[in-house]
C-alpha cells in the first residue's frame, strides 16, 4: 500500500491526471482534480469534448461549459454560455442532433446567452465568473 500511494502521490502533485482505487477514489477524485474533467452520475467526461459537440452547430460555435456544483461539491450537470441568442426550438433542435455525440447526461442543462464572456488578467476566460452567473 506504501507503494502505491508513493508511485500515486508524485502524479498528483503535478496536476498530472491519475486516479486511485478502492475507497479513497471518490474522496480524492473529487478534491484533487487538476484537469477540466468532470463526472456526472458515475461517468466522466472532459469539459472541452461538451464544447467540442456544441461547435459543430453555428448557434453555440463559440461556447463556455461551466459545471453546476451542489452544497457538497459534487457535479449535478453544467451550463453552457454563448453568445448568440437562440430560440427553444433551436435548443431542442441543437439537442437532439448532439445525441449523435454527446449521451443525454452530459449535454448542458441551462444554456445562457451573454453579450461577452469575461476575462481573467491573462486574457482567458474566467470561467469562475461564469460559475457566479449560475
Amino acid at each position: 500500500m506504501i507503494g502505491f500511494i508513493l508511485r500515486t502521490f508524485p502524479r498528483a502533485a503535478f496536476g498530472l491526471n491519475w486516479r486511485l482505487t478502492s475507497r479513497w477514489s471518490h474522496h480524492f477524485s473529487q478534491w484533487l482534480r487538476k484537469d477540466n474533467q468532470i463526472k456526472i452520475s458515475g461517468r466522466r467526461i472532459e469539459i472541452g469534448e461538451i464544447e467540442f459537440v456544441l461547435s459543430k452547430f453555428e448557434k453555440t460555435k463559440n461556447s463556455v461549459v461551466v459545471p453546476i456544483l451542489d452544497e457538497k461539491a459534487i457535479v449535478r450537470g453544467c451550463v453552457a454560455f454563448i453568445d448568440n441568442k437562440i430560440s427553444k426550438i433551436e435548443e431542442i433542435e441543437i439537442r437532439s442532433k448532439s445525441l449523435e455525440f454527446l449521451d443525454k447526461v452530459f449535454f448542458p442543462k441551462k444554456i445562457i446567452t451573454i453579450t461577452n464572456f469575461p476575462l481573467n488578467v491573462s486574457g482567458k476566460i474566467d470561467r469562475n465568473k461564469l460559475k457566479e452567473m449560475i
